[in-house]
């Protein structure tokens, strides 16, 4: 009887090692992928403040003819840096979710049974509940509490005074104009998934308490 209780303990053990093992591989992948996106926003401010020096040259240098040329591509060019920034930044939320998830749902229930129900691993739900804190104190909801969007509806809306208060016309422009604006609905949207996933995971920790 001894020798089969040690038996059950030693393979708990083991399984209880396996499965926080593989906990630890995924928790540093998360910490990685968080690690990328908080350099990801250490570039984007520093794309902003090229862009506006850029515009800021521009507007100053050229005469009235040049500016009337290039400023338009300038307009519409230039938030598709943010678009870039914007989109890799949700798809880094969007992994980072996937993976909590699994530790949520998967490995979180087996090693609780292992450990007799106790508590564990509860820094990711902080994590989550801090993001989502975060999130809610910022005033703007389309943003999802993120500001990365701000910069490319600043141009936008600068690129639709200087065209109706233009009179030049440009059909590249205005087709490069409509595309700007799809990328910002398809940013919003990415912004959006990626608040409604987290919230995700602390409504399913919710149910299970």
């Amino acid at each position: 009887m001894a020798n089969e209780t040690n038996e059950n303990n030693n393979s708990s053990i083991q399984e209880l090692s396996v499965h926080m093992e593989e906990y630890k591989t995924l928790r540093d992948e998360i910490l990685k992928r968080i690690e990328f996106q908080h350099n990801f926003l250490n570039y984007y401010l520093i794309a902003l403040g090229i862009v506006a020096s850029a515009g800021a040259t521009i507007a100053v240098t050229f005469n009235d003819d040049n500016i009337s040329k290039i400023m338009p591509w300038f307009l519409l060019g230039s938030p598709w840096v943010f678009f870039f920034f914007s989109w890799s930044f949700s798809n880094e939320d969007i992994m980072i979710v996937c993976s909590a998830r699994y530790i949520n749902q998967v490995l979180r229930p087996k090693i609780t049974a292992i450990l007799k129900g106790r508590k564990i691993l509860e820094f990711e739900d902080f994590l989550y509940q801090e993001r989502n804190i975060r999130r809610n104190f910022l005033i703007v909801p389309i943003f999802v509490g993120e500001y990365i969007l701000l910069p490319p509806i600043v141009l936008i809306v600068i690129y639709s005074a200087y065209y109706l208060t233009s009179t030049c016309g440009n059909d590249w422009g205005k087709v490069l104009f409509v595309v700007d604006i799809f990328a910002v609905l398809i940013t919003i949207v990415l912004r959006i998934i990626a608040g409604i996933n987290y919230n995700r995971i602390l409504r399913e920790q919710k149910v299970k308490e």
